[in-house]
């Protein structure tokens, strides 16, 4: 396989932000900005788009194989190789053996392993912050629509029961970590 074949099909089999989730897993990527990798900071000033990226700061640009070869120092024909077997991507690229082949497999099943992981744990934060928060609303509502009317009346049980429980809810929803993406 030609190497401009191979650049192509692995620009159309993944997505920058795949790339860096594997490379960079401990970056928080926040509205397709993370810190670049190629220069020291804090702040994201590298675009993420989904078959390429850019830094404002430094000025670097390229594709997902200019990245991985620029992050780990390699000729785009390595970083081709290594982007082949770590997403098992299954590309002829060059000789390998079949201990390689397997290795590439097990490393990109492992991948698909940690990124179904990850995208269960945040169902799971998701969901339980929406209850919390489905929670209060509820106690919320029942305040509401139980308020008394008349400044002499007596509170109304239902207004009280809720005015018991919000305290609690608020607090909860207060220390519930919101799920990234909400």
């Amino acid at each position: 396989m030609q190497i401009r074949e191979a650049a192509t099909i692995i620009r159309a089999s993944l997505t920058m932000e795949q790339v860096v989730g594997v490379y960079l897993p401990a970056e928080r990527i926040r509205r397709r900005f993370i810190p670049c990798p190629f220069h020291g900071e804090k702040v994201g000033s590298l675009k993420l788009y989904d078959d390429s990226f850019y830094c404002f700061g430094c000025h670097v640009g390229g594709d997902a194989v200019d990245f991985v070869g620029k992050l780990l120092a390699l000729s785009p024909a390595d970083a081709m190789r290594r982007i082949n077997d770590d997403f098992a991507l299954g590309l002829p690229l060059g000789e390998s053996t079949m201990q390689q082949r397997l290795d590439a497999q097990r490393r990109g099943s492992e991948l698909i392993r940690q990124r179904e992981a990850i995208a269960e744990a945040r169902r799971r934060r998701v969901e339980a912050y929406s209850e919390l928060v489905d929670k209060w609303t509820r106690l919320a509502v029942q305040m509401r629509d139980n308020a008394p009317t008349d400044r002499d009346a007596p509170y109304p049980v239902a207004w009280v029961e809720a005015a018991k429980q919000i305290d609690q809810a608020a607090w909860e929803l207060n220390g519930a970590e919101l799920p990234e993406g909400m």
